[in-house]
C-alpha cells in the first residue's frame, strides 16, 4: 500500500504539472535508475503508480447514490 508521503507527493505533482504529472514521476524514476539509486527508483515508481491510481479514481463516474435515493415512479 502507499504511504502518506507518497500520496502527498503524487497530489503535489498533479497540482503543479497537471496531465504531465505521471511523465514527471516516471522521468524521476528513470533518472534514479540510470544513477543506480534503487531506493529513489522504488520511491518514484511508487509515486508514478499513485498518480495513476489517483487519476483513475478521478475518472470514475459518480456513484449511483442519487438514483438510489430518488423516488421511483409509482404505477
Amino acid at each position: 500500500m502507499f504511504d502518506t508521503k507518497t500520496r502527498d507527493i503524487a497530489r503535489m505533482l498533479m497540482r503543479s504539472h497537471g496531465l504531465k504529472a505521471l511523465a514527471v514521476a516516471q522521468e524521476h524514476a528513470a533518472q534514479a535508475r540510470a544513477q543506480g539509486d534503487t531506493a529513489a527508483t522504488e520511491h518514484w515508481t511508487k509515486v508514478s503508480l499513485r498518480v495513476q491510481e489517483l487519476r483513475s479514481a478521478e475518472a470514475q463516474p459518480a456513484s449511483n447514490a442519487t438514483s438510489a435515493t430518488a423516488p421511483s415512479a409509482m404505477r
